[in-house]
């Protein structure tokens, strides 16, 4: 117990002590989850031992609406919504049964037009729909009861940075934060007024990440939605999970173990940099780096994946006896029969306090193959026209619901 409080108190120093110009100082967090790694021992998923039920959506199969792929999903009151990044690039909302309602904006450069959505996030409290352009640096404002276009905000108007990710978390606005190469400081998250986009306050210098900065490599997913009043922040090289709210931005989970990939270890790799192979590169480092796919049952249990060298792995860390356990194998007993140890590729969409959301983006393929084969469970609902899906089908979403 000595040897943990003593890591976590040098941690934080270490944080605080290395602030940049203009950085807000996190809040100390006494409670800080550790994920010990090295001395994990394995331990097998089973779903029914925490999903109750499992449903299947199938986005606008009644509905003459395509989208291409699914880059990001959110679920609100109104139904769930939707970003296509990068075919037909839009923010779509569909009701919890799939059926499709409307889409906030389109392409274009006139009033409520956008050029790029990377990224958008839900102001429940005030049913509005914020959009992230990011060629123009512009948020797109939307009623999301009618769609009607409200207005924008410039991110930074006074520049410096540029933003791919946001994140509202009732009372606040966040966005993650790159800078040029000849800019003097560099933080990788801002808080920003909702009326102007001016920011209002910068967090975690970019030691937190190992110092890796590089636009090339863009990552899809930066914040995790917890609950409406708090999200959770980790970029590629972080080894700490931050909490974030209106009220405080926090450490709140740090994996420890001796193979994280430091600063000093992909450097030897930098002249890789630009390349289109460099993760492939730093795989063959063997370090640990790249947490991802993070859920989180509040005072049960956080699951995150990562990678190990060439391998991807995942960890659970039980919240009420803080033990770490390594992922073994995942058996999902509610998609399949109880027979057939299979896993279907799937990508995780968004979690909220009653459940988790993934998604396939290419349900054709093996999804109808297994639906085909007989292998599904057979009191998964949409059996039959899981079995009708062809190259044309929208993307299935799968709501697997906690036990109580």
């Amino acid at each position: 117990m000595l040897r943990v409080c003593c890591f976590i108190v040098v941690f934080i120093l270490c944080a605080c002590n290395n602030r940049t110009r203009g950085e807000t100082p996190l809040t100390v967090n006494n409670d800080l989850y550790v994920v010990d790694i090295d001395h994990a021992d394995r331990e097998n998923i089973v779903y029914s031992a925490v999903f109750g039920k499992l449903k299947t959506v199938v986005l606008g199969a009644n509905d003459s609406v395509l989208i291409g792929e699914i880059s990001k999903m959110q679920v609100g009151r109104d139904g769930i919504f939707v970003l296509d990044r990068n075919q037909t690039k839009g923010v779509y909302l569909f009701s919890s049964d799939g059926a499709f309602v409307r889409r906030f904006g389109s392409v274009g450069n006139g009033p409520g037009e956008y050029i790029a959505p990377f990224d958008f996030s839900l102001d429940q409290k005030n049913d509005e729909l914020f959009i992230l352009d990011g060629s123009k640096q512009r948020i797109n404002k939307y009623d999301i009861g009618t769609g009607k276009f409200i207005g924008y905000i410039t991110v930074n108007p006074k520049g410096g940075t540029r933003s791919y990710h946001i994140q509202y978390n009732e009372g606040a606005l966040f966005a993650d934060a790159f800078f040029g190469q000849s800019s003097k400081e560099s933080y990788l998250l801002q808080k920003i007024d909702t009326a102007t986009g001016v920011q209002q306050n910068a967090y975690l210098n970019n030691l937190y990440n190992q110092r890796w900065e590089n636009l090339q490599e863009i990552e899809p997913t930066v914040f995790y939605s917890v609950d409406r009043e708090s999200s959770r922040f980790v970029e590629r090289f972080m080894d700490t999970v931050i909490y974030v709210s209106s009220k405080e931005v926090k450490p709140y989970l740090v994996v420890k173990t001796e193979k994280w990939m430091r600063a000093k270890d992909w450097k030897k790799f930098e002249k890789d940099k630009m390349s289109p192979t460099f993760l492939m590169t730093l795989f063959s480092a063997g370090k640990i780096f790249g947490i991802s796919d993070y859920i989180e049952k509040k005072g049960s249990f956080i699951y995150f994946g990562y990678y190990d060298g060439r391998k991807a792995d995942a960890v659970v860390y039980h919240v009420k006896t803080k033990e770490t356990k390594l992922v073994g194998g995942i058996k999902d007993d509610l998609l399949f029969k109880k027979d057939v140890s299979m896993t279907l590729y799937t990508v995780l969409g968004c979690t909220t306090d009653k459940g988790v959301y993934f998604y396939d983006n290419n349900p054709s393929g093996n999804l109808k193959s297994c639906a085909v084969d007989g292998v599904l469970s057979p009191k998964l609902d949409n059996l039959d026209e899981l079995k009708q899906l062809d190259e044309n089908s929208n993307p299935v979403i799968f709501y697997y619901e906690y036990k109580n």
